[in-house]
C-alpha cells in the first residue's frame, strides 16, 4: 500500500480490509445457507437415485444436511463389513458436528465415505 498508494497501514488494518473484501465477494456464512436448496436440487439432478436431504427445525432454521450419493451407496455393497464412524466438532461460524462413515473396498485399497453435517 505504501509503495503503490503512498499510504502506511499496519498489518491488522490490512488483514481486516482483506477479510472485508473477501466477504463482499463470497458473502458470509448465512449466504451459503441460502444457496443450499439450489445446490441440493443440482445434486439430485446430477446424481439420480442418491439421497440428499436438508433438515430444518420447526422455526425453519437449518439443522443438518445428509448426502449419500448413489455411487457411494453401491460401493458399500463391495466393502469389508467394518465401517469406521468419526465425528469432529466444528468451530467458527460453522459450529456443530461433522460426522463421517468410511470403509475400505474389498481389495483394501479404496475408501468410501458418507458425511453428515449437523449444525
Amino acid at each position: 500500500m505504501k509503495v503503490v498508494y503512498g499510504v502506511d497501514i499496519n498489518y491488522m488494518k490490512a488483514w481486516r480490509a482483506k477479510e472485508h473484501a473477501i466477504s463482499l465477494l463470497r458473502g458470509g456464512p448465512a449466504d451459503g445457507y441460502r444457496e443450499m436448496p439450489r445446490n441440493i436440487y443440482m445434486l439430485k439432478n446430477v446424481y439420480p437415485n442418491s439421497h440428499v436431504a436438508m433438515h430444518k427445525s420447526w422455526d425453519n432454521r437449518f439443522m443438518y444436511l445428509f448426502i449419500a450419493l448413489h455411487s457411494m451407496i453401491r460401493g458399500f455393497e463391495y466393502c469389508r463389513p467394518v465401517v469406521v464412524v468419526d465425528g469432529a466438532h466444528l468451530s467458527g461460524p460453522y459450529q456443530g458436528t461433522f460426522v463421517s462413515a468410511s470403509t475400505l473396498d474389498g481389495a483394501g485399497e479404496g475408501y468410501f465415505n458418507i458425511c453428515i453435517f449437523d449444525l
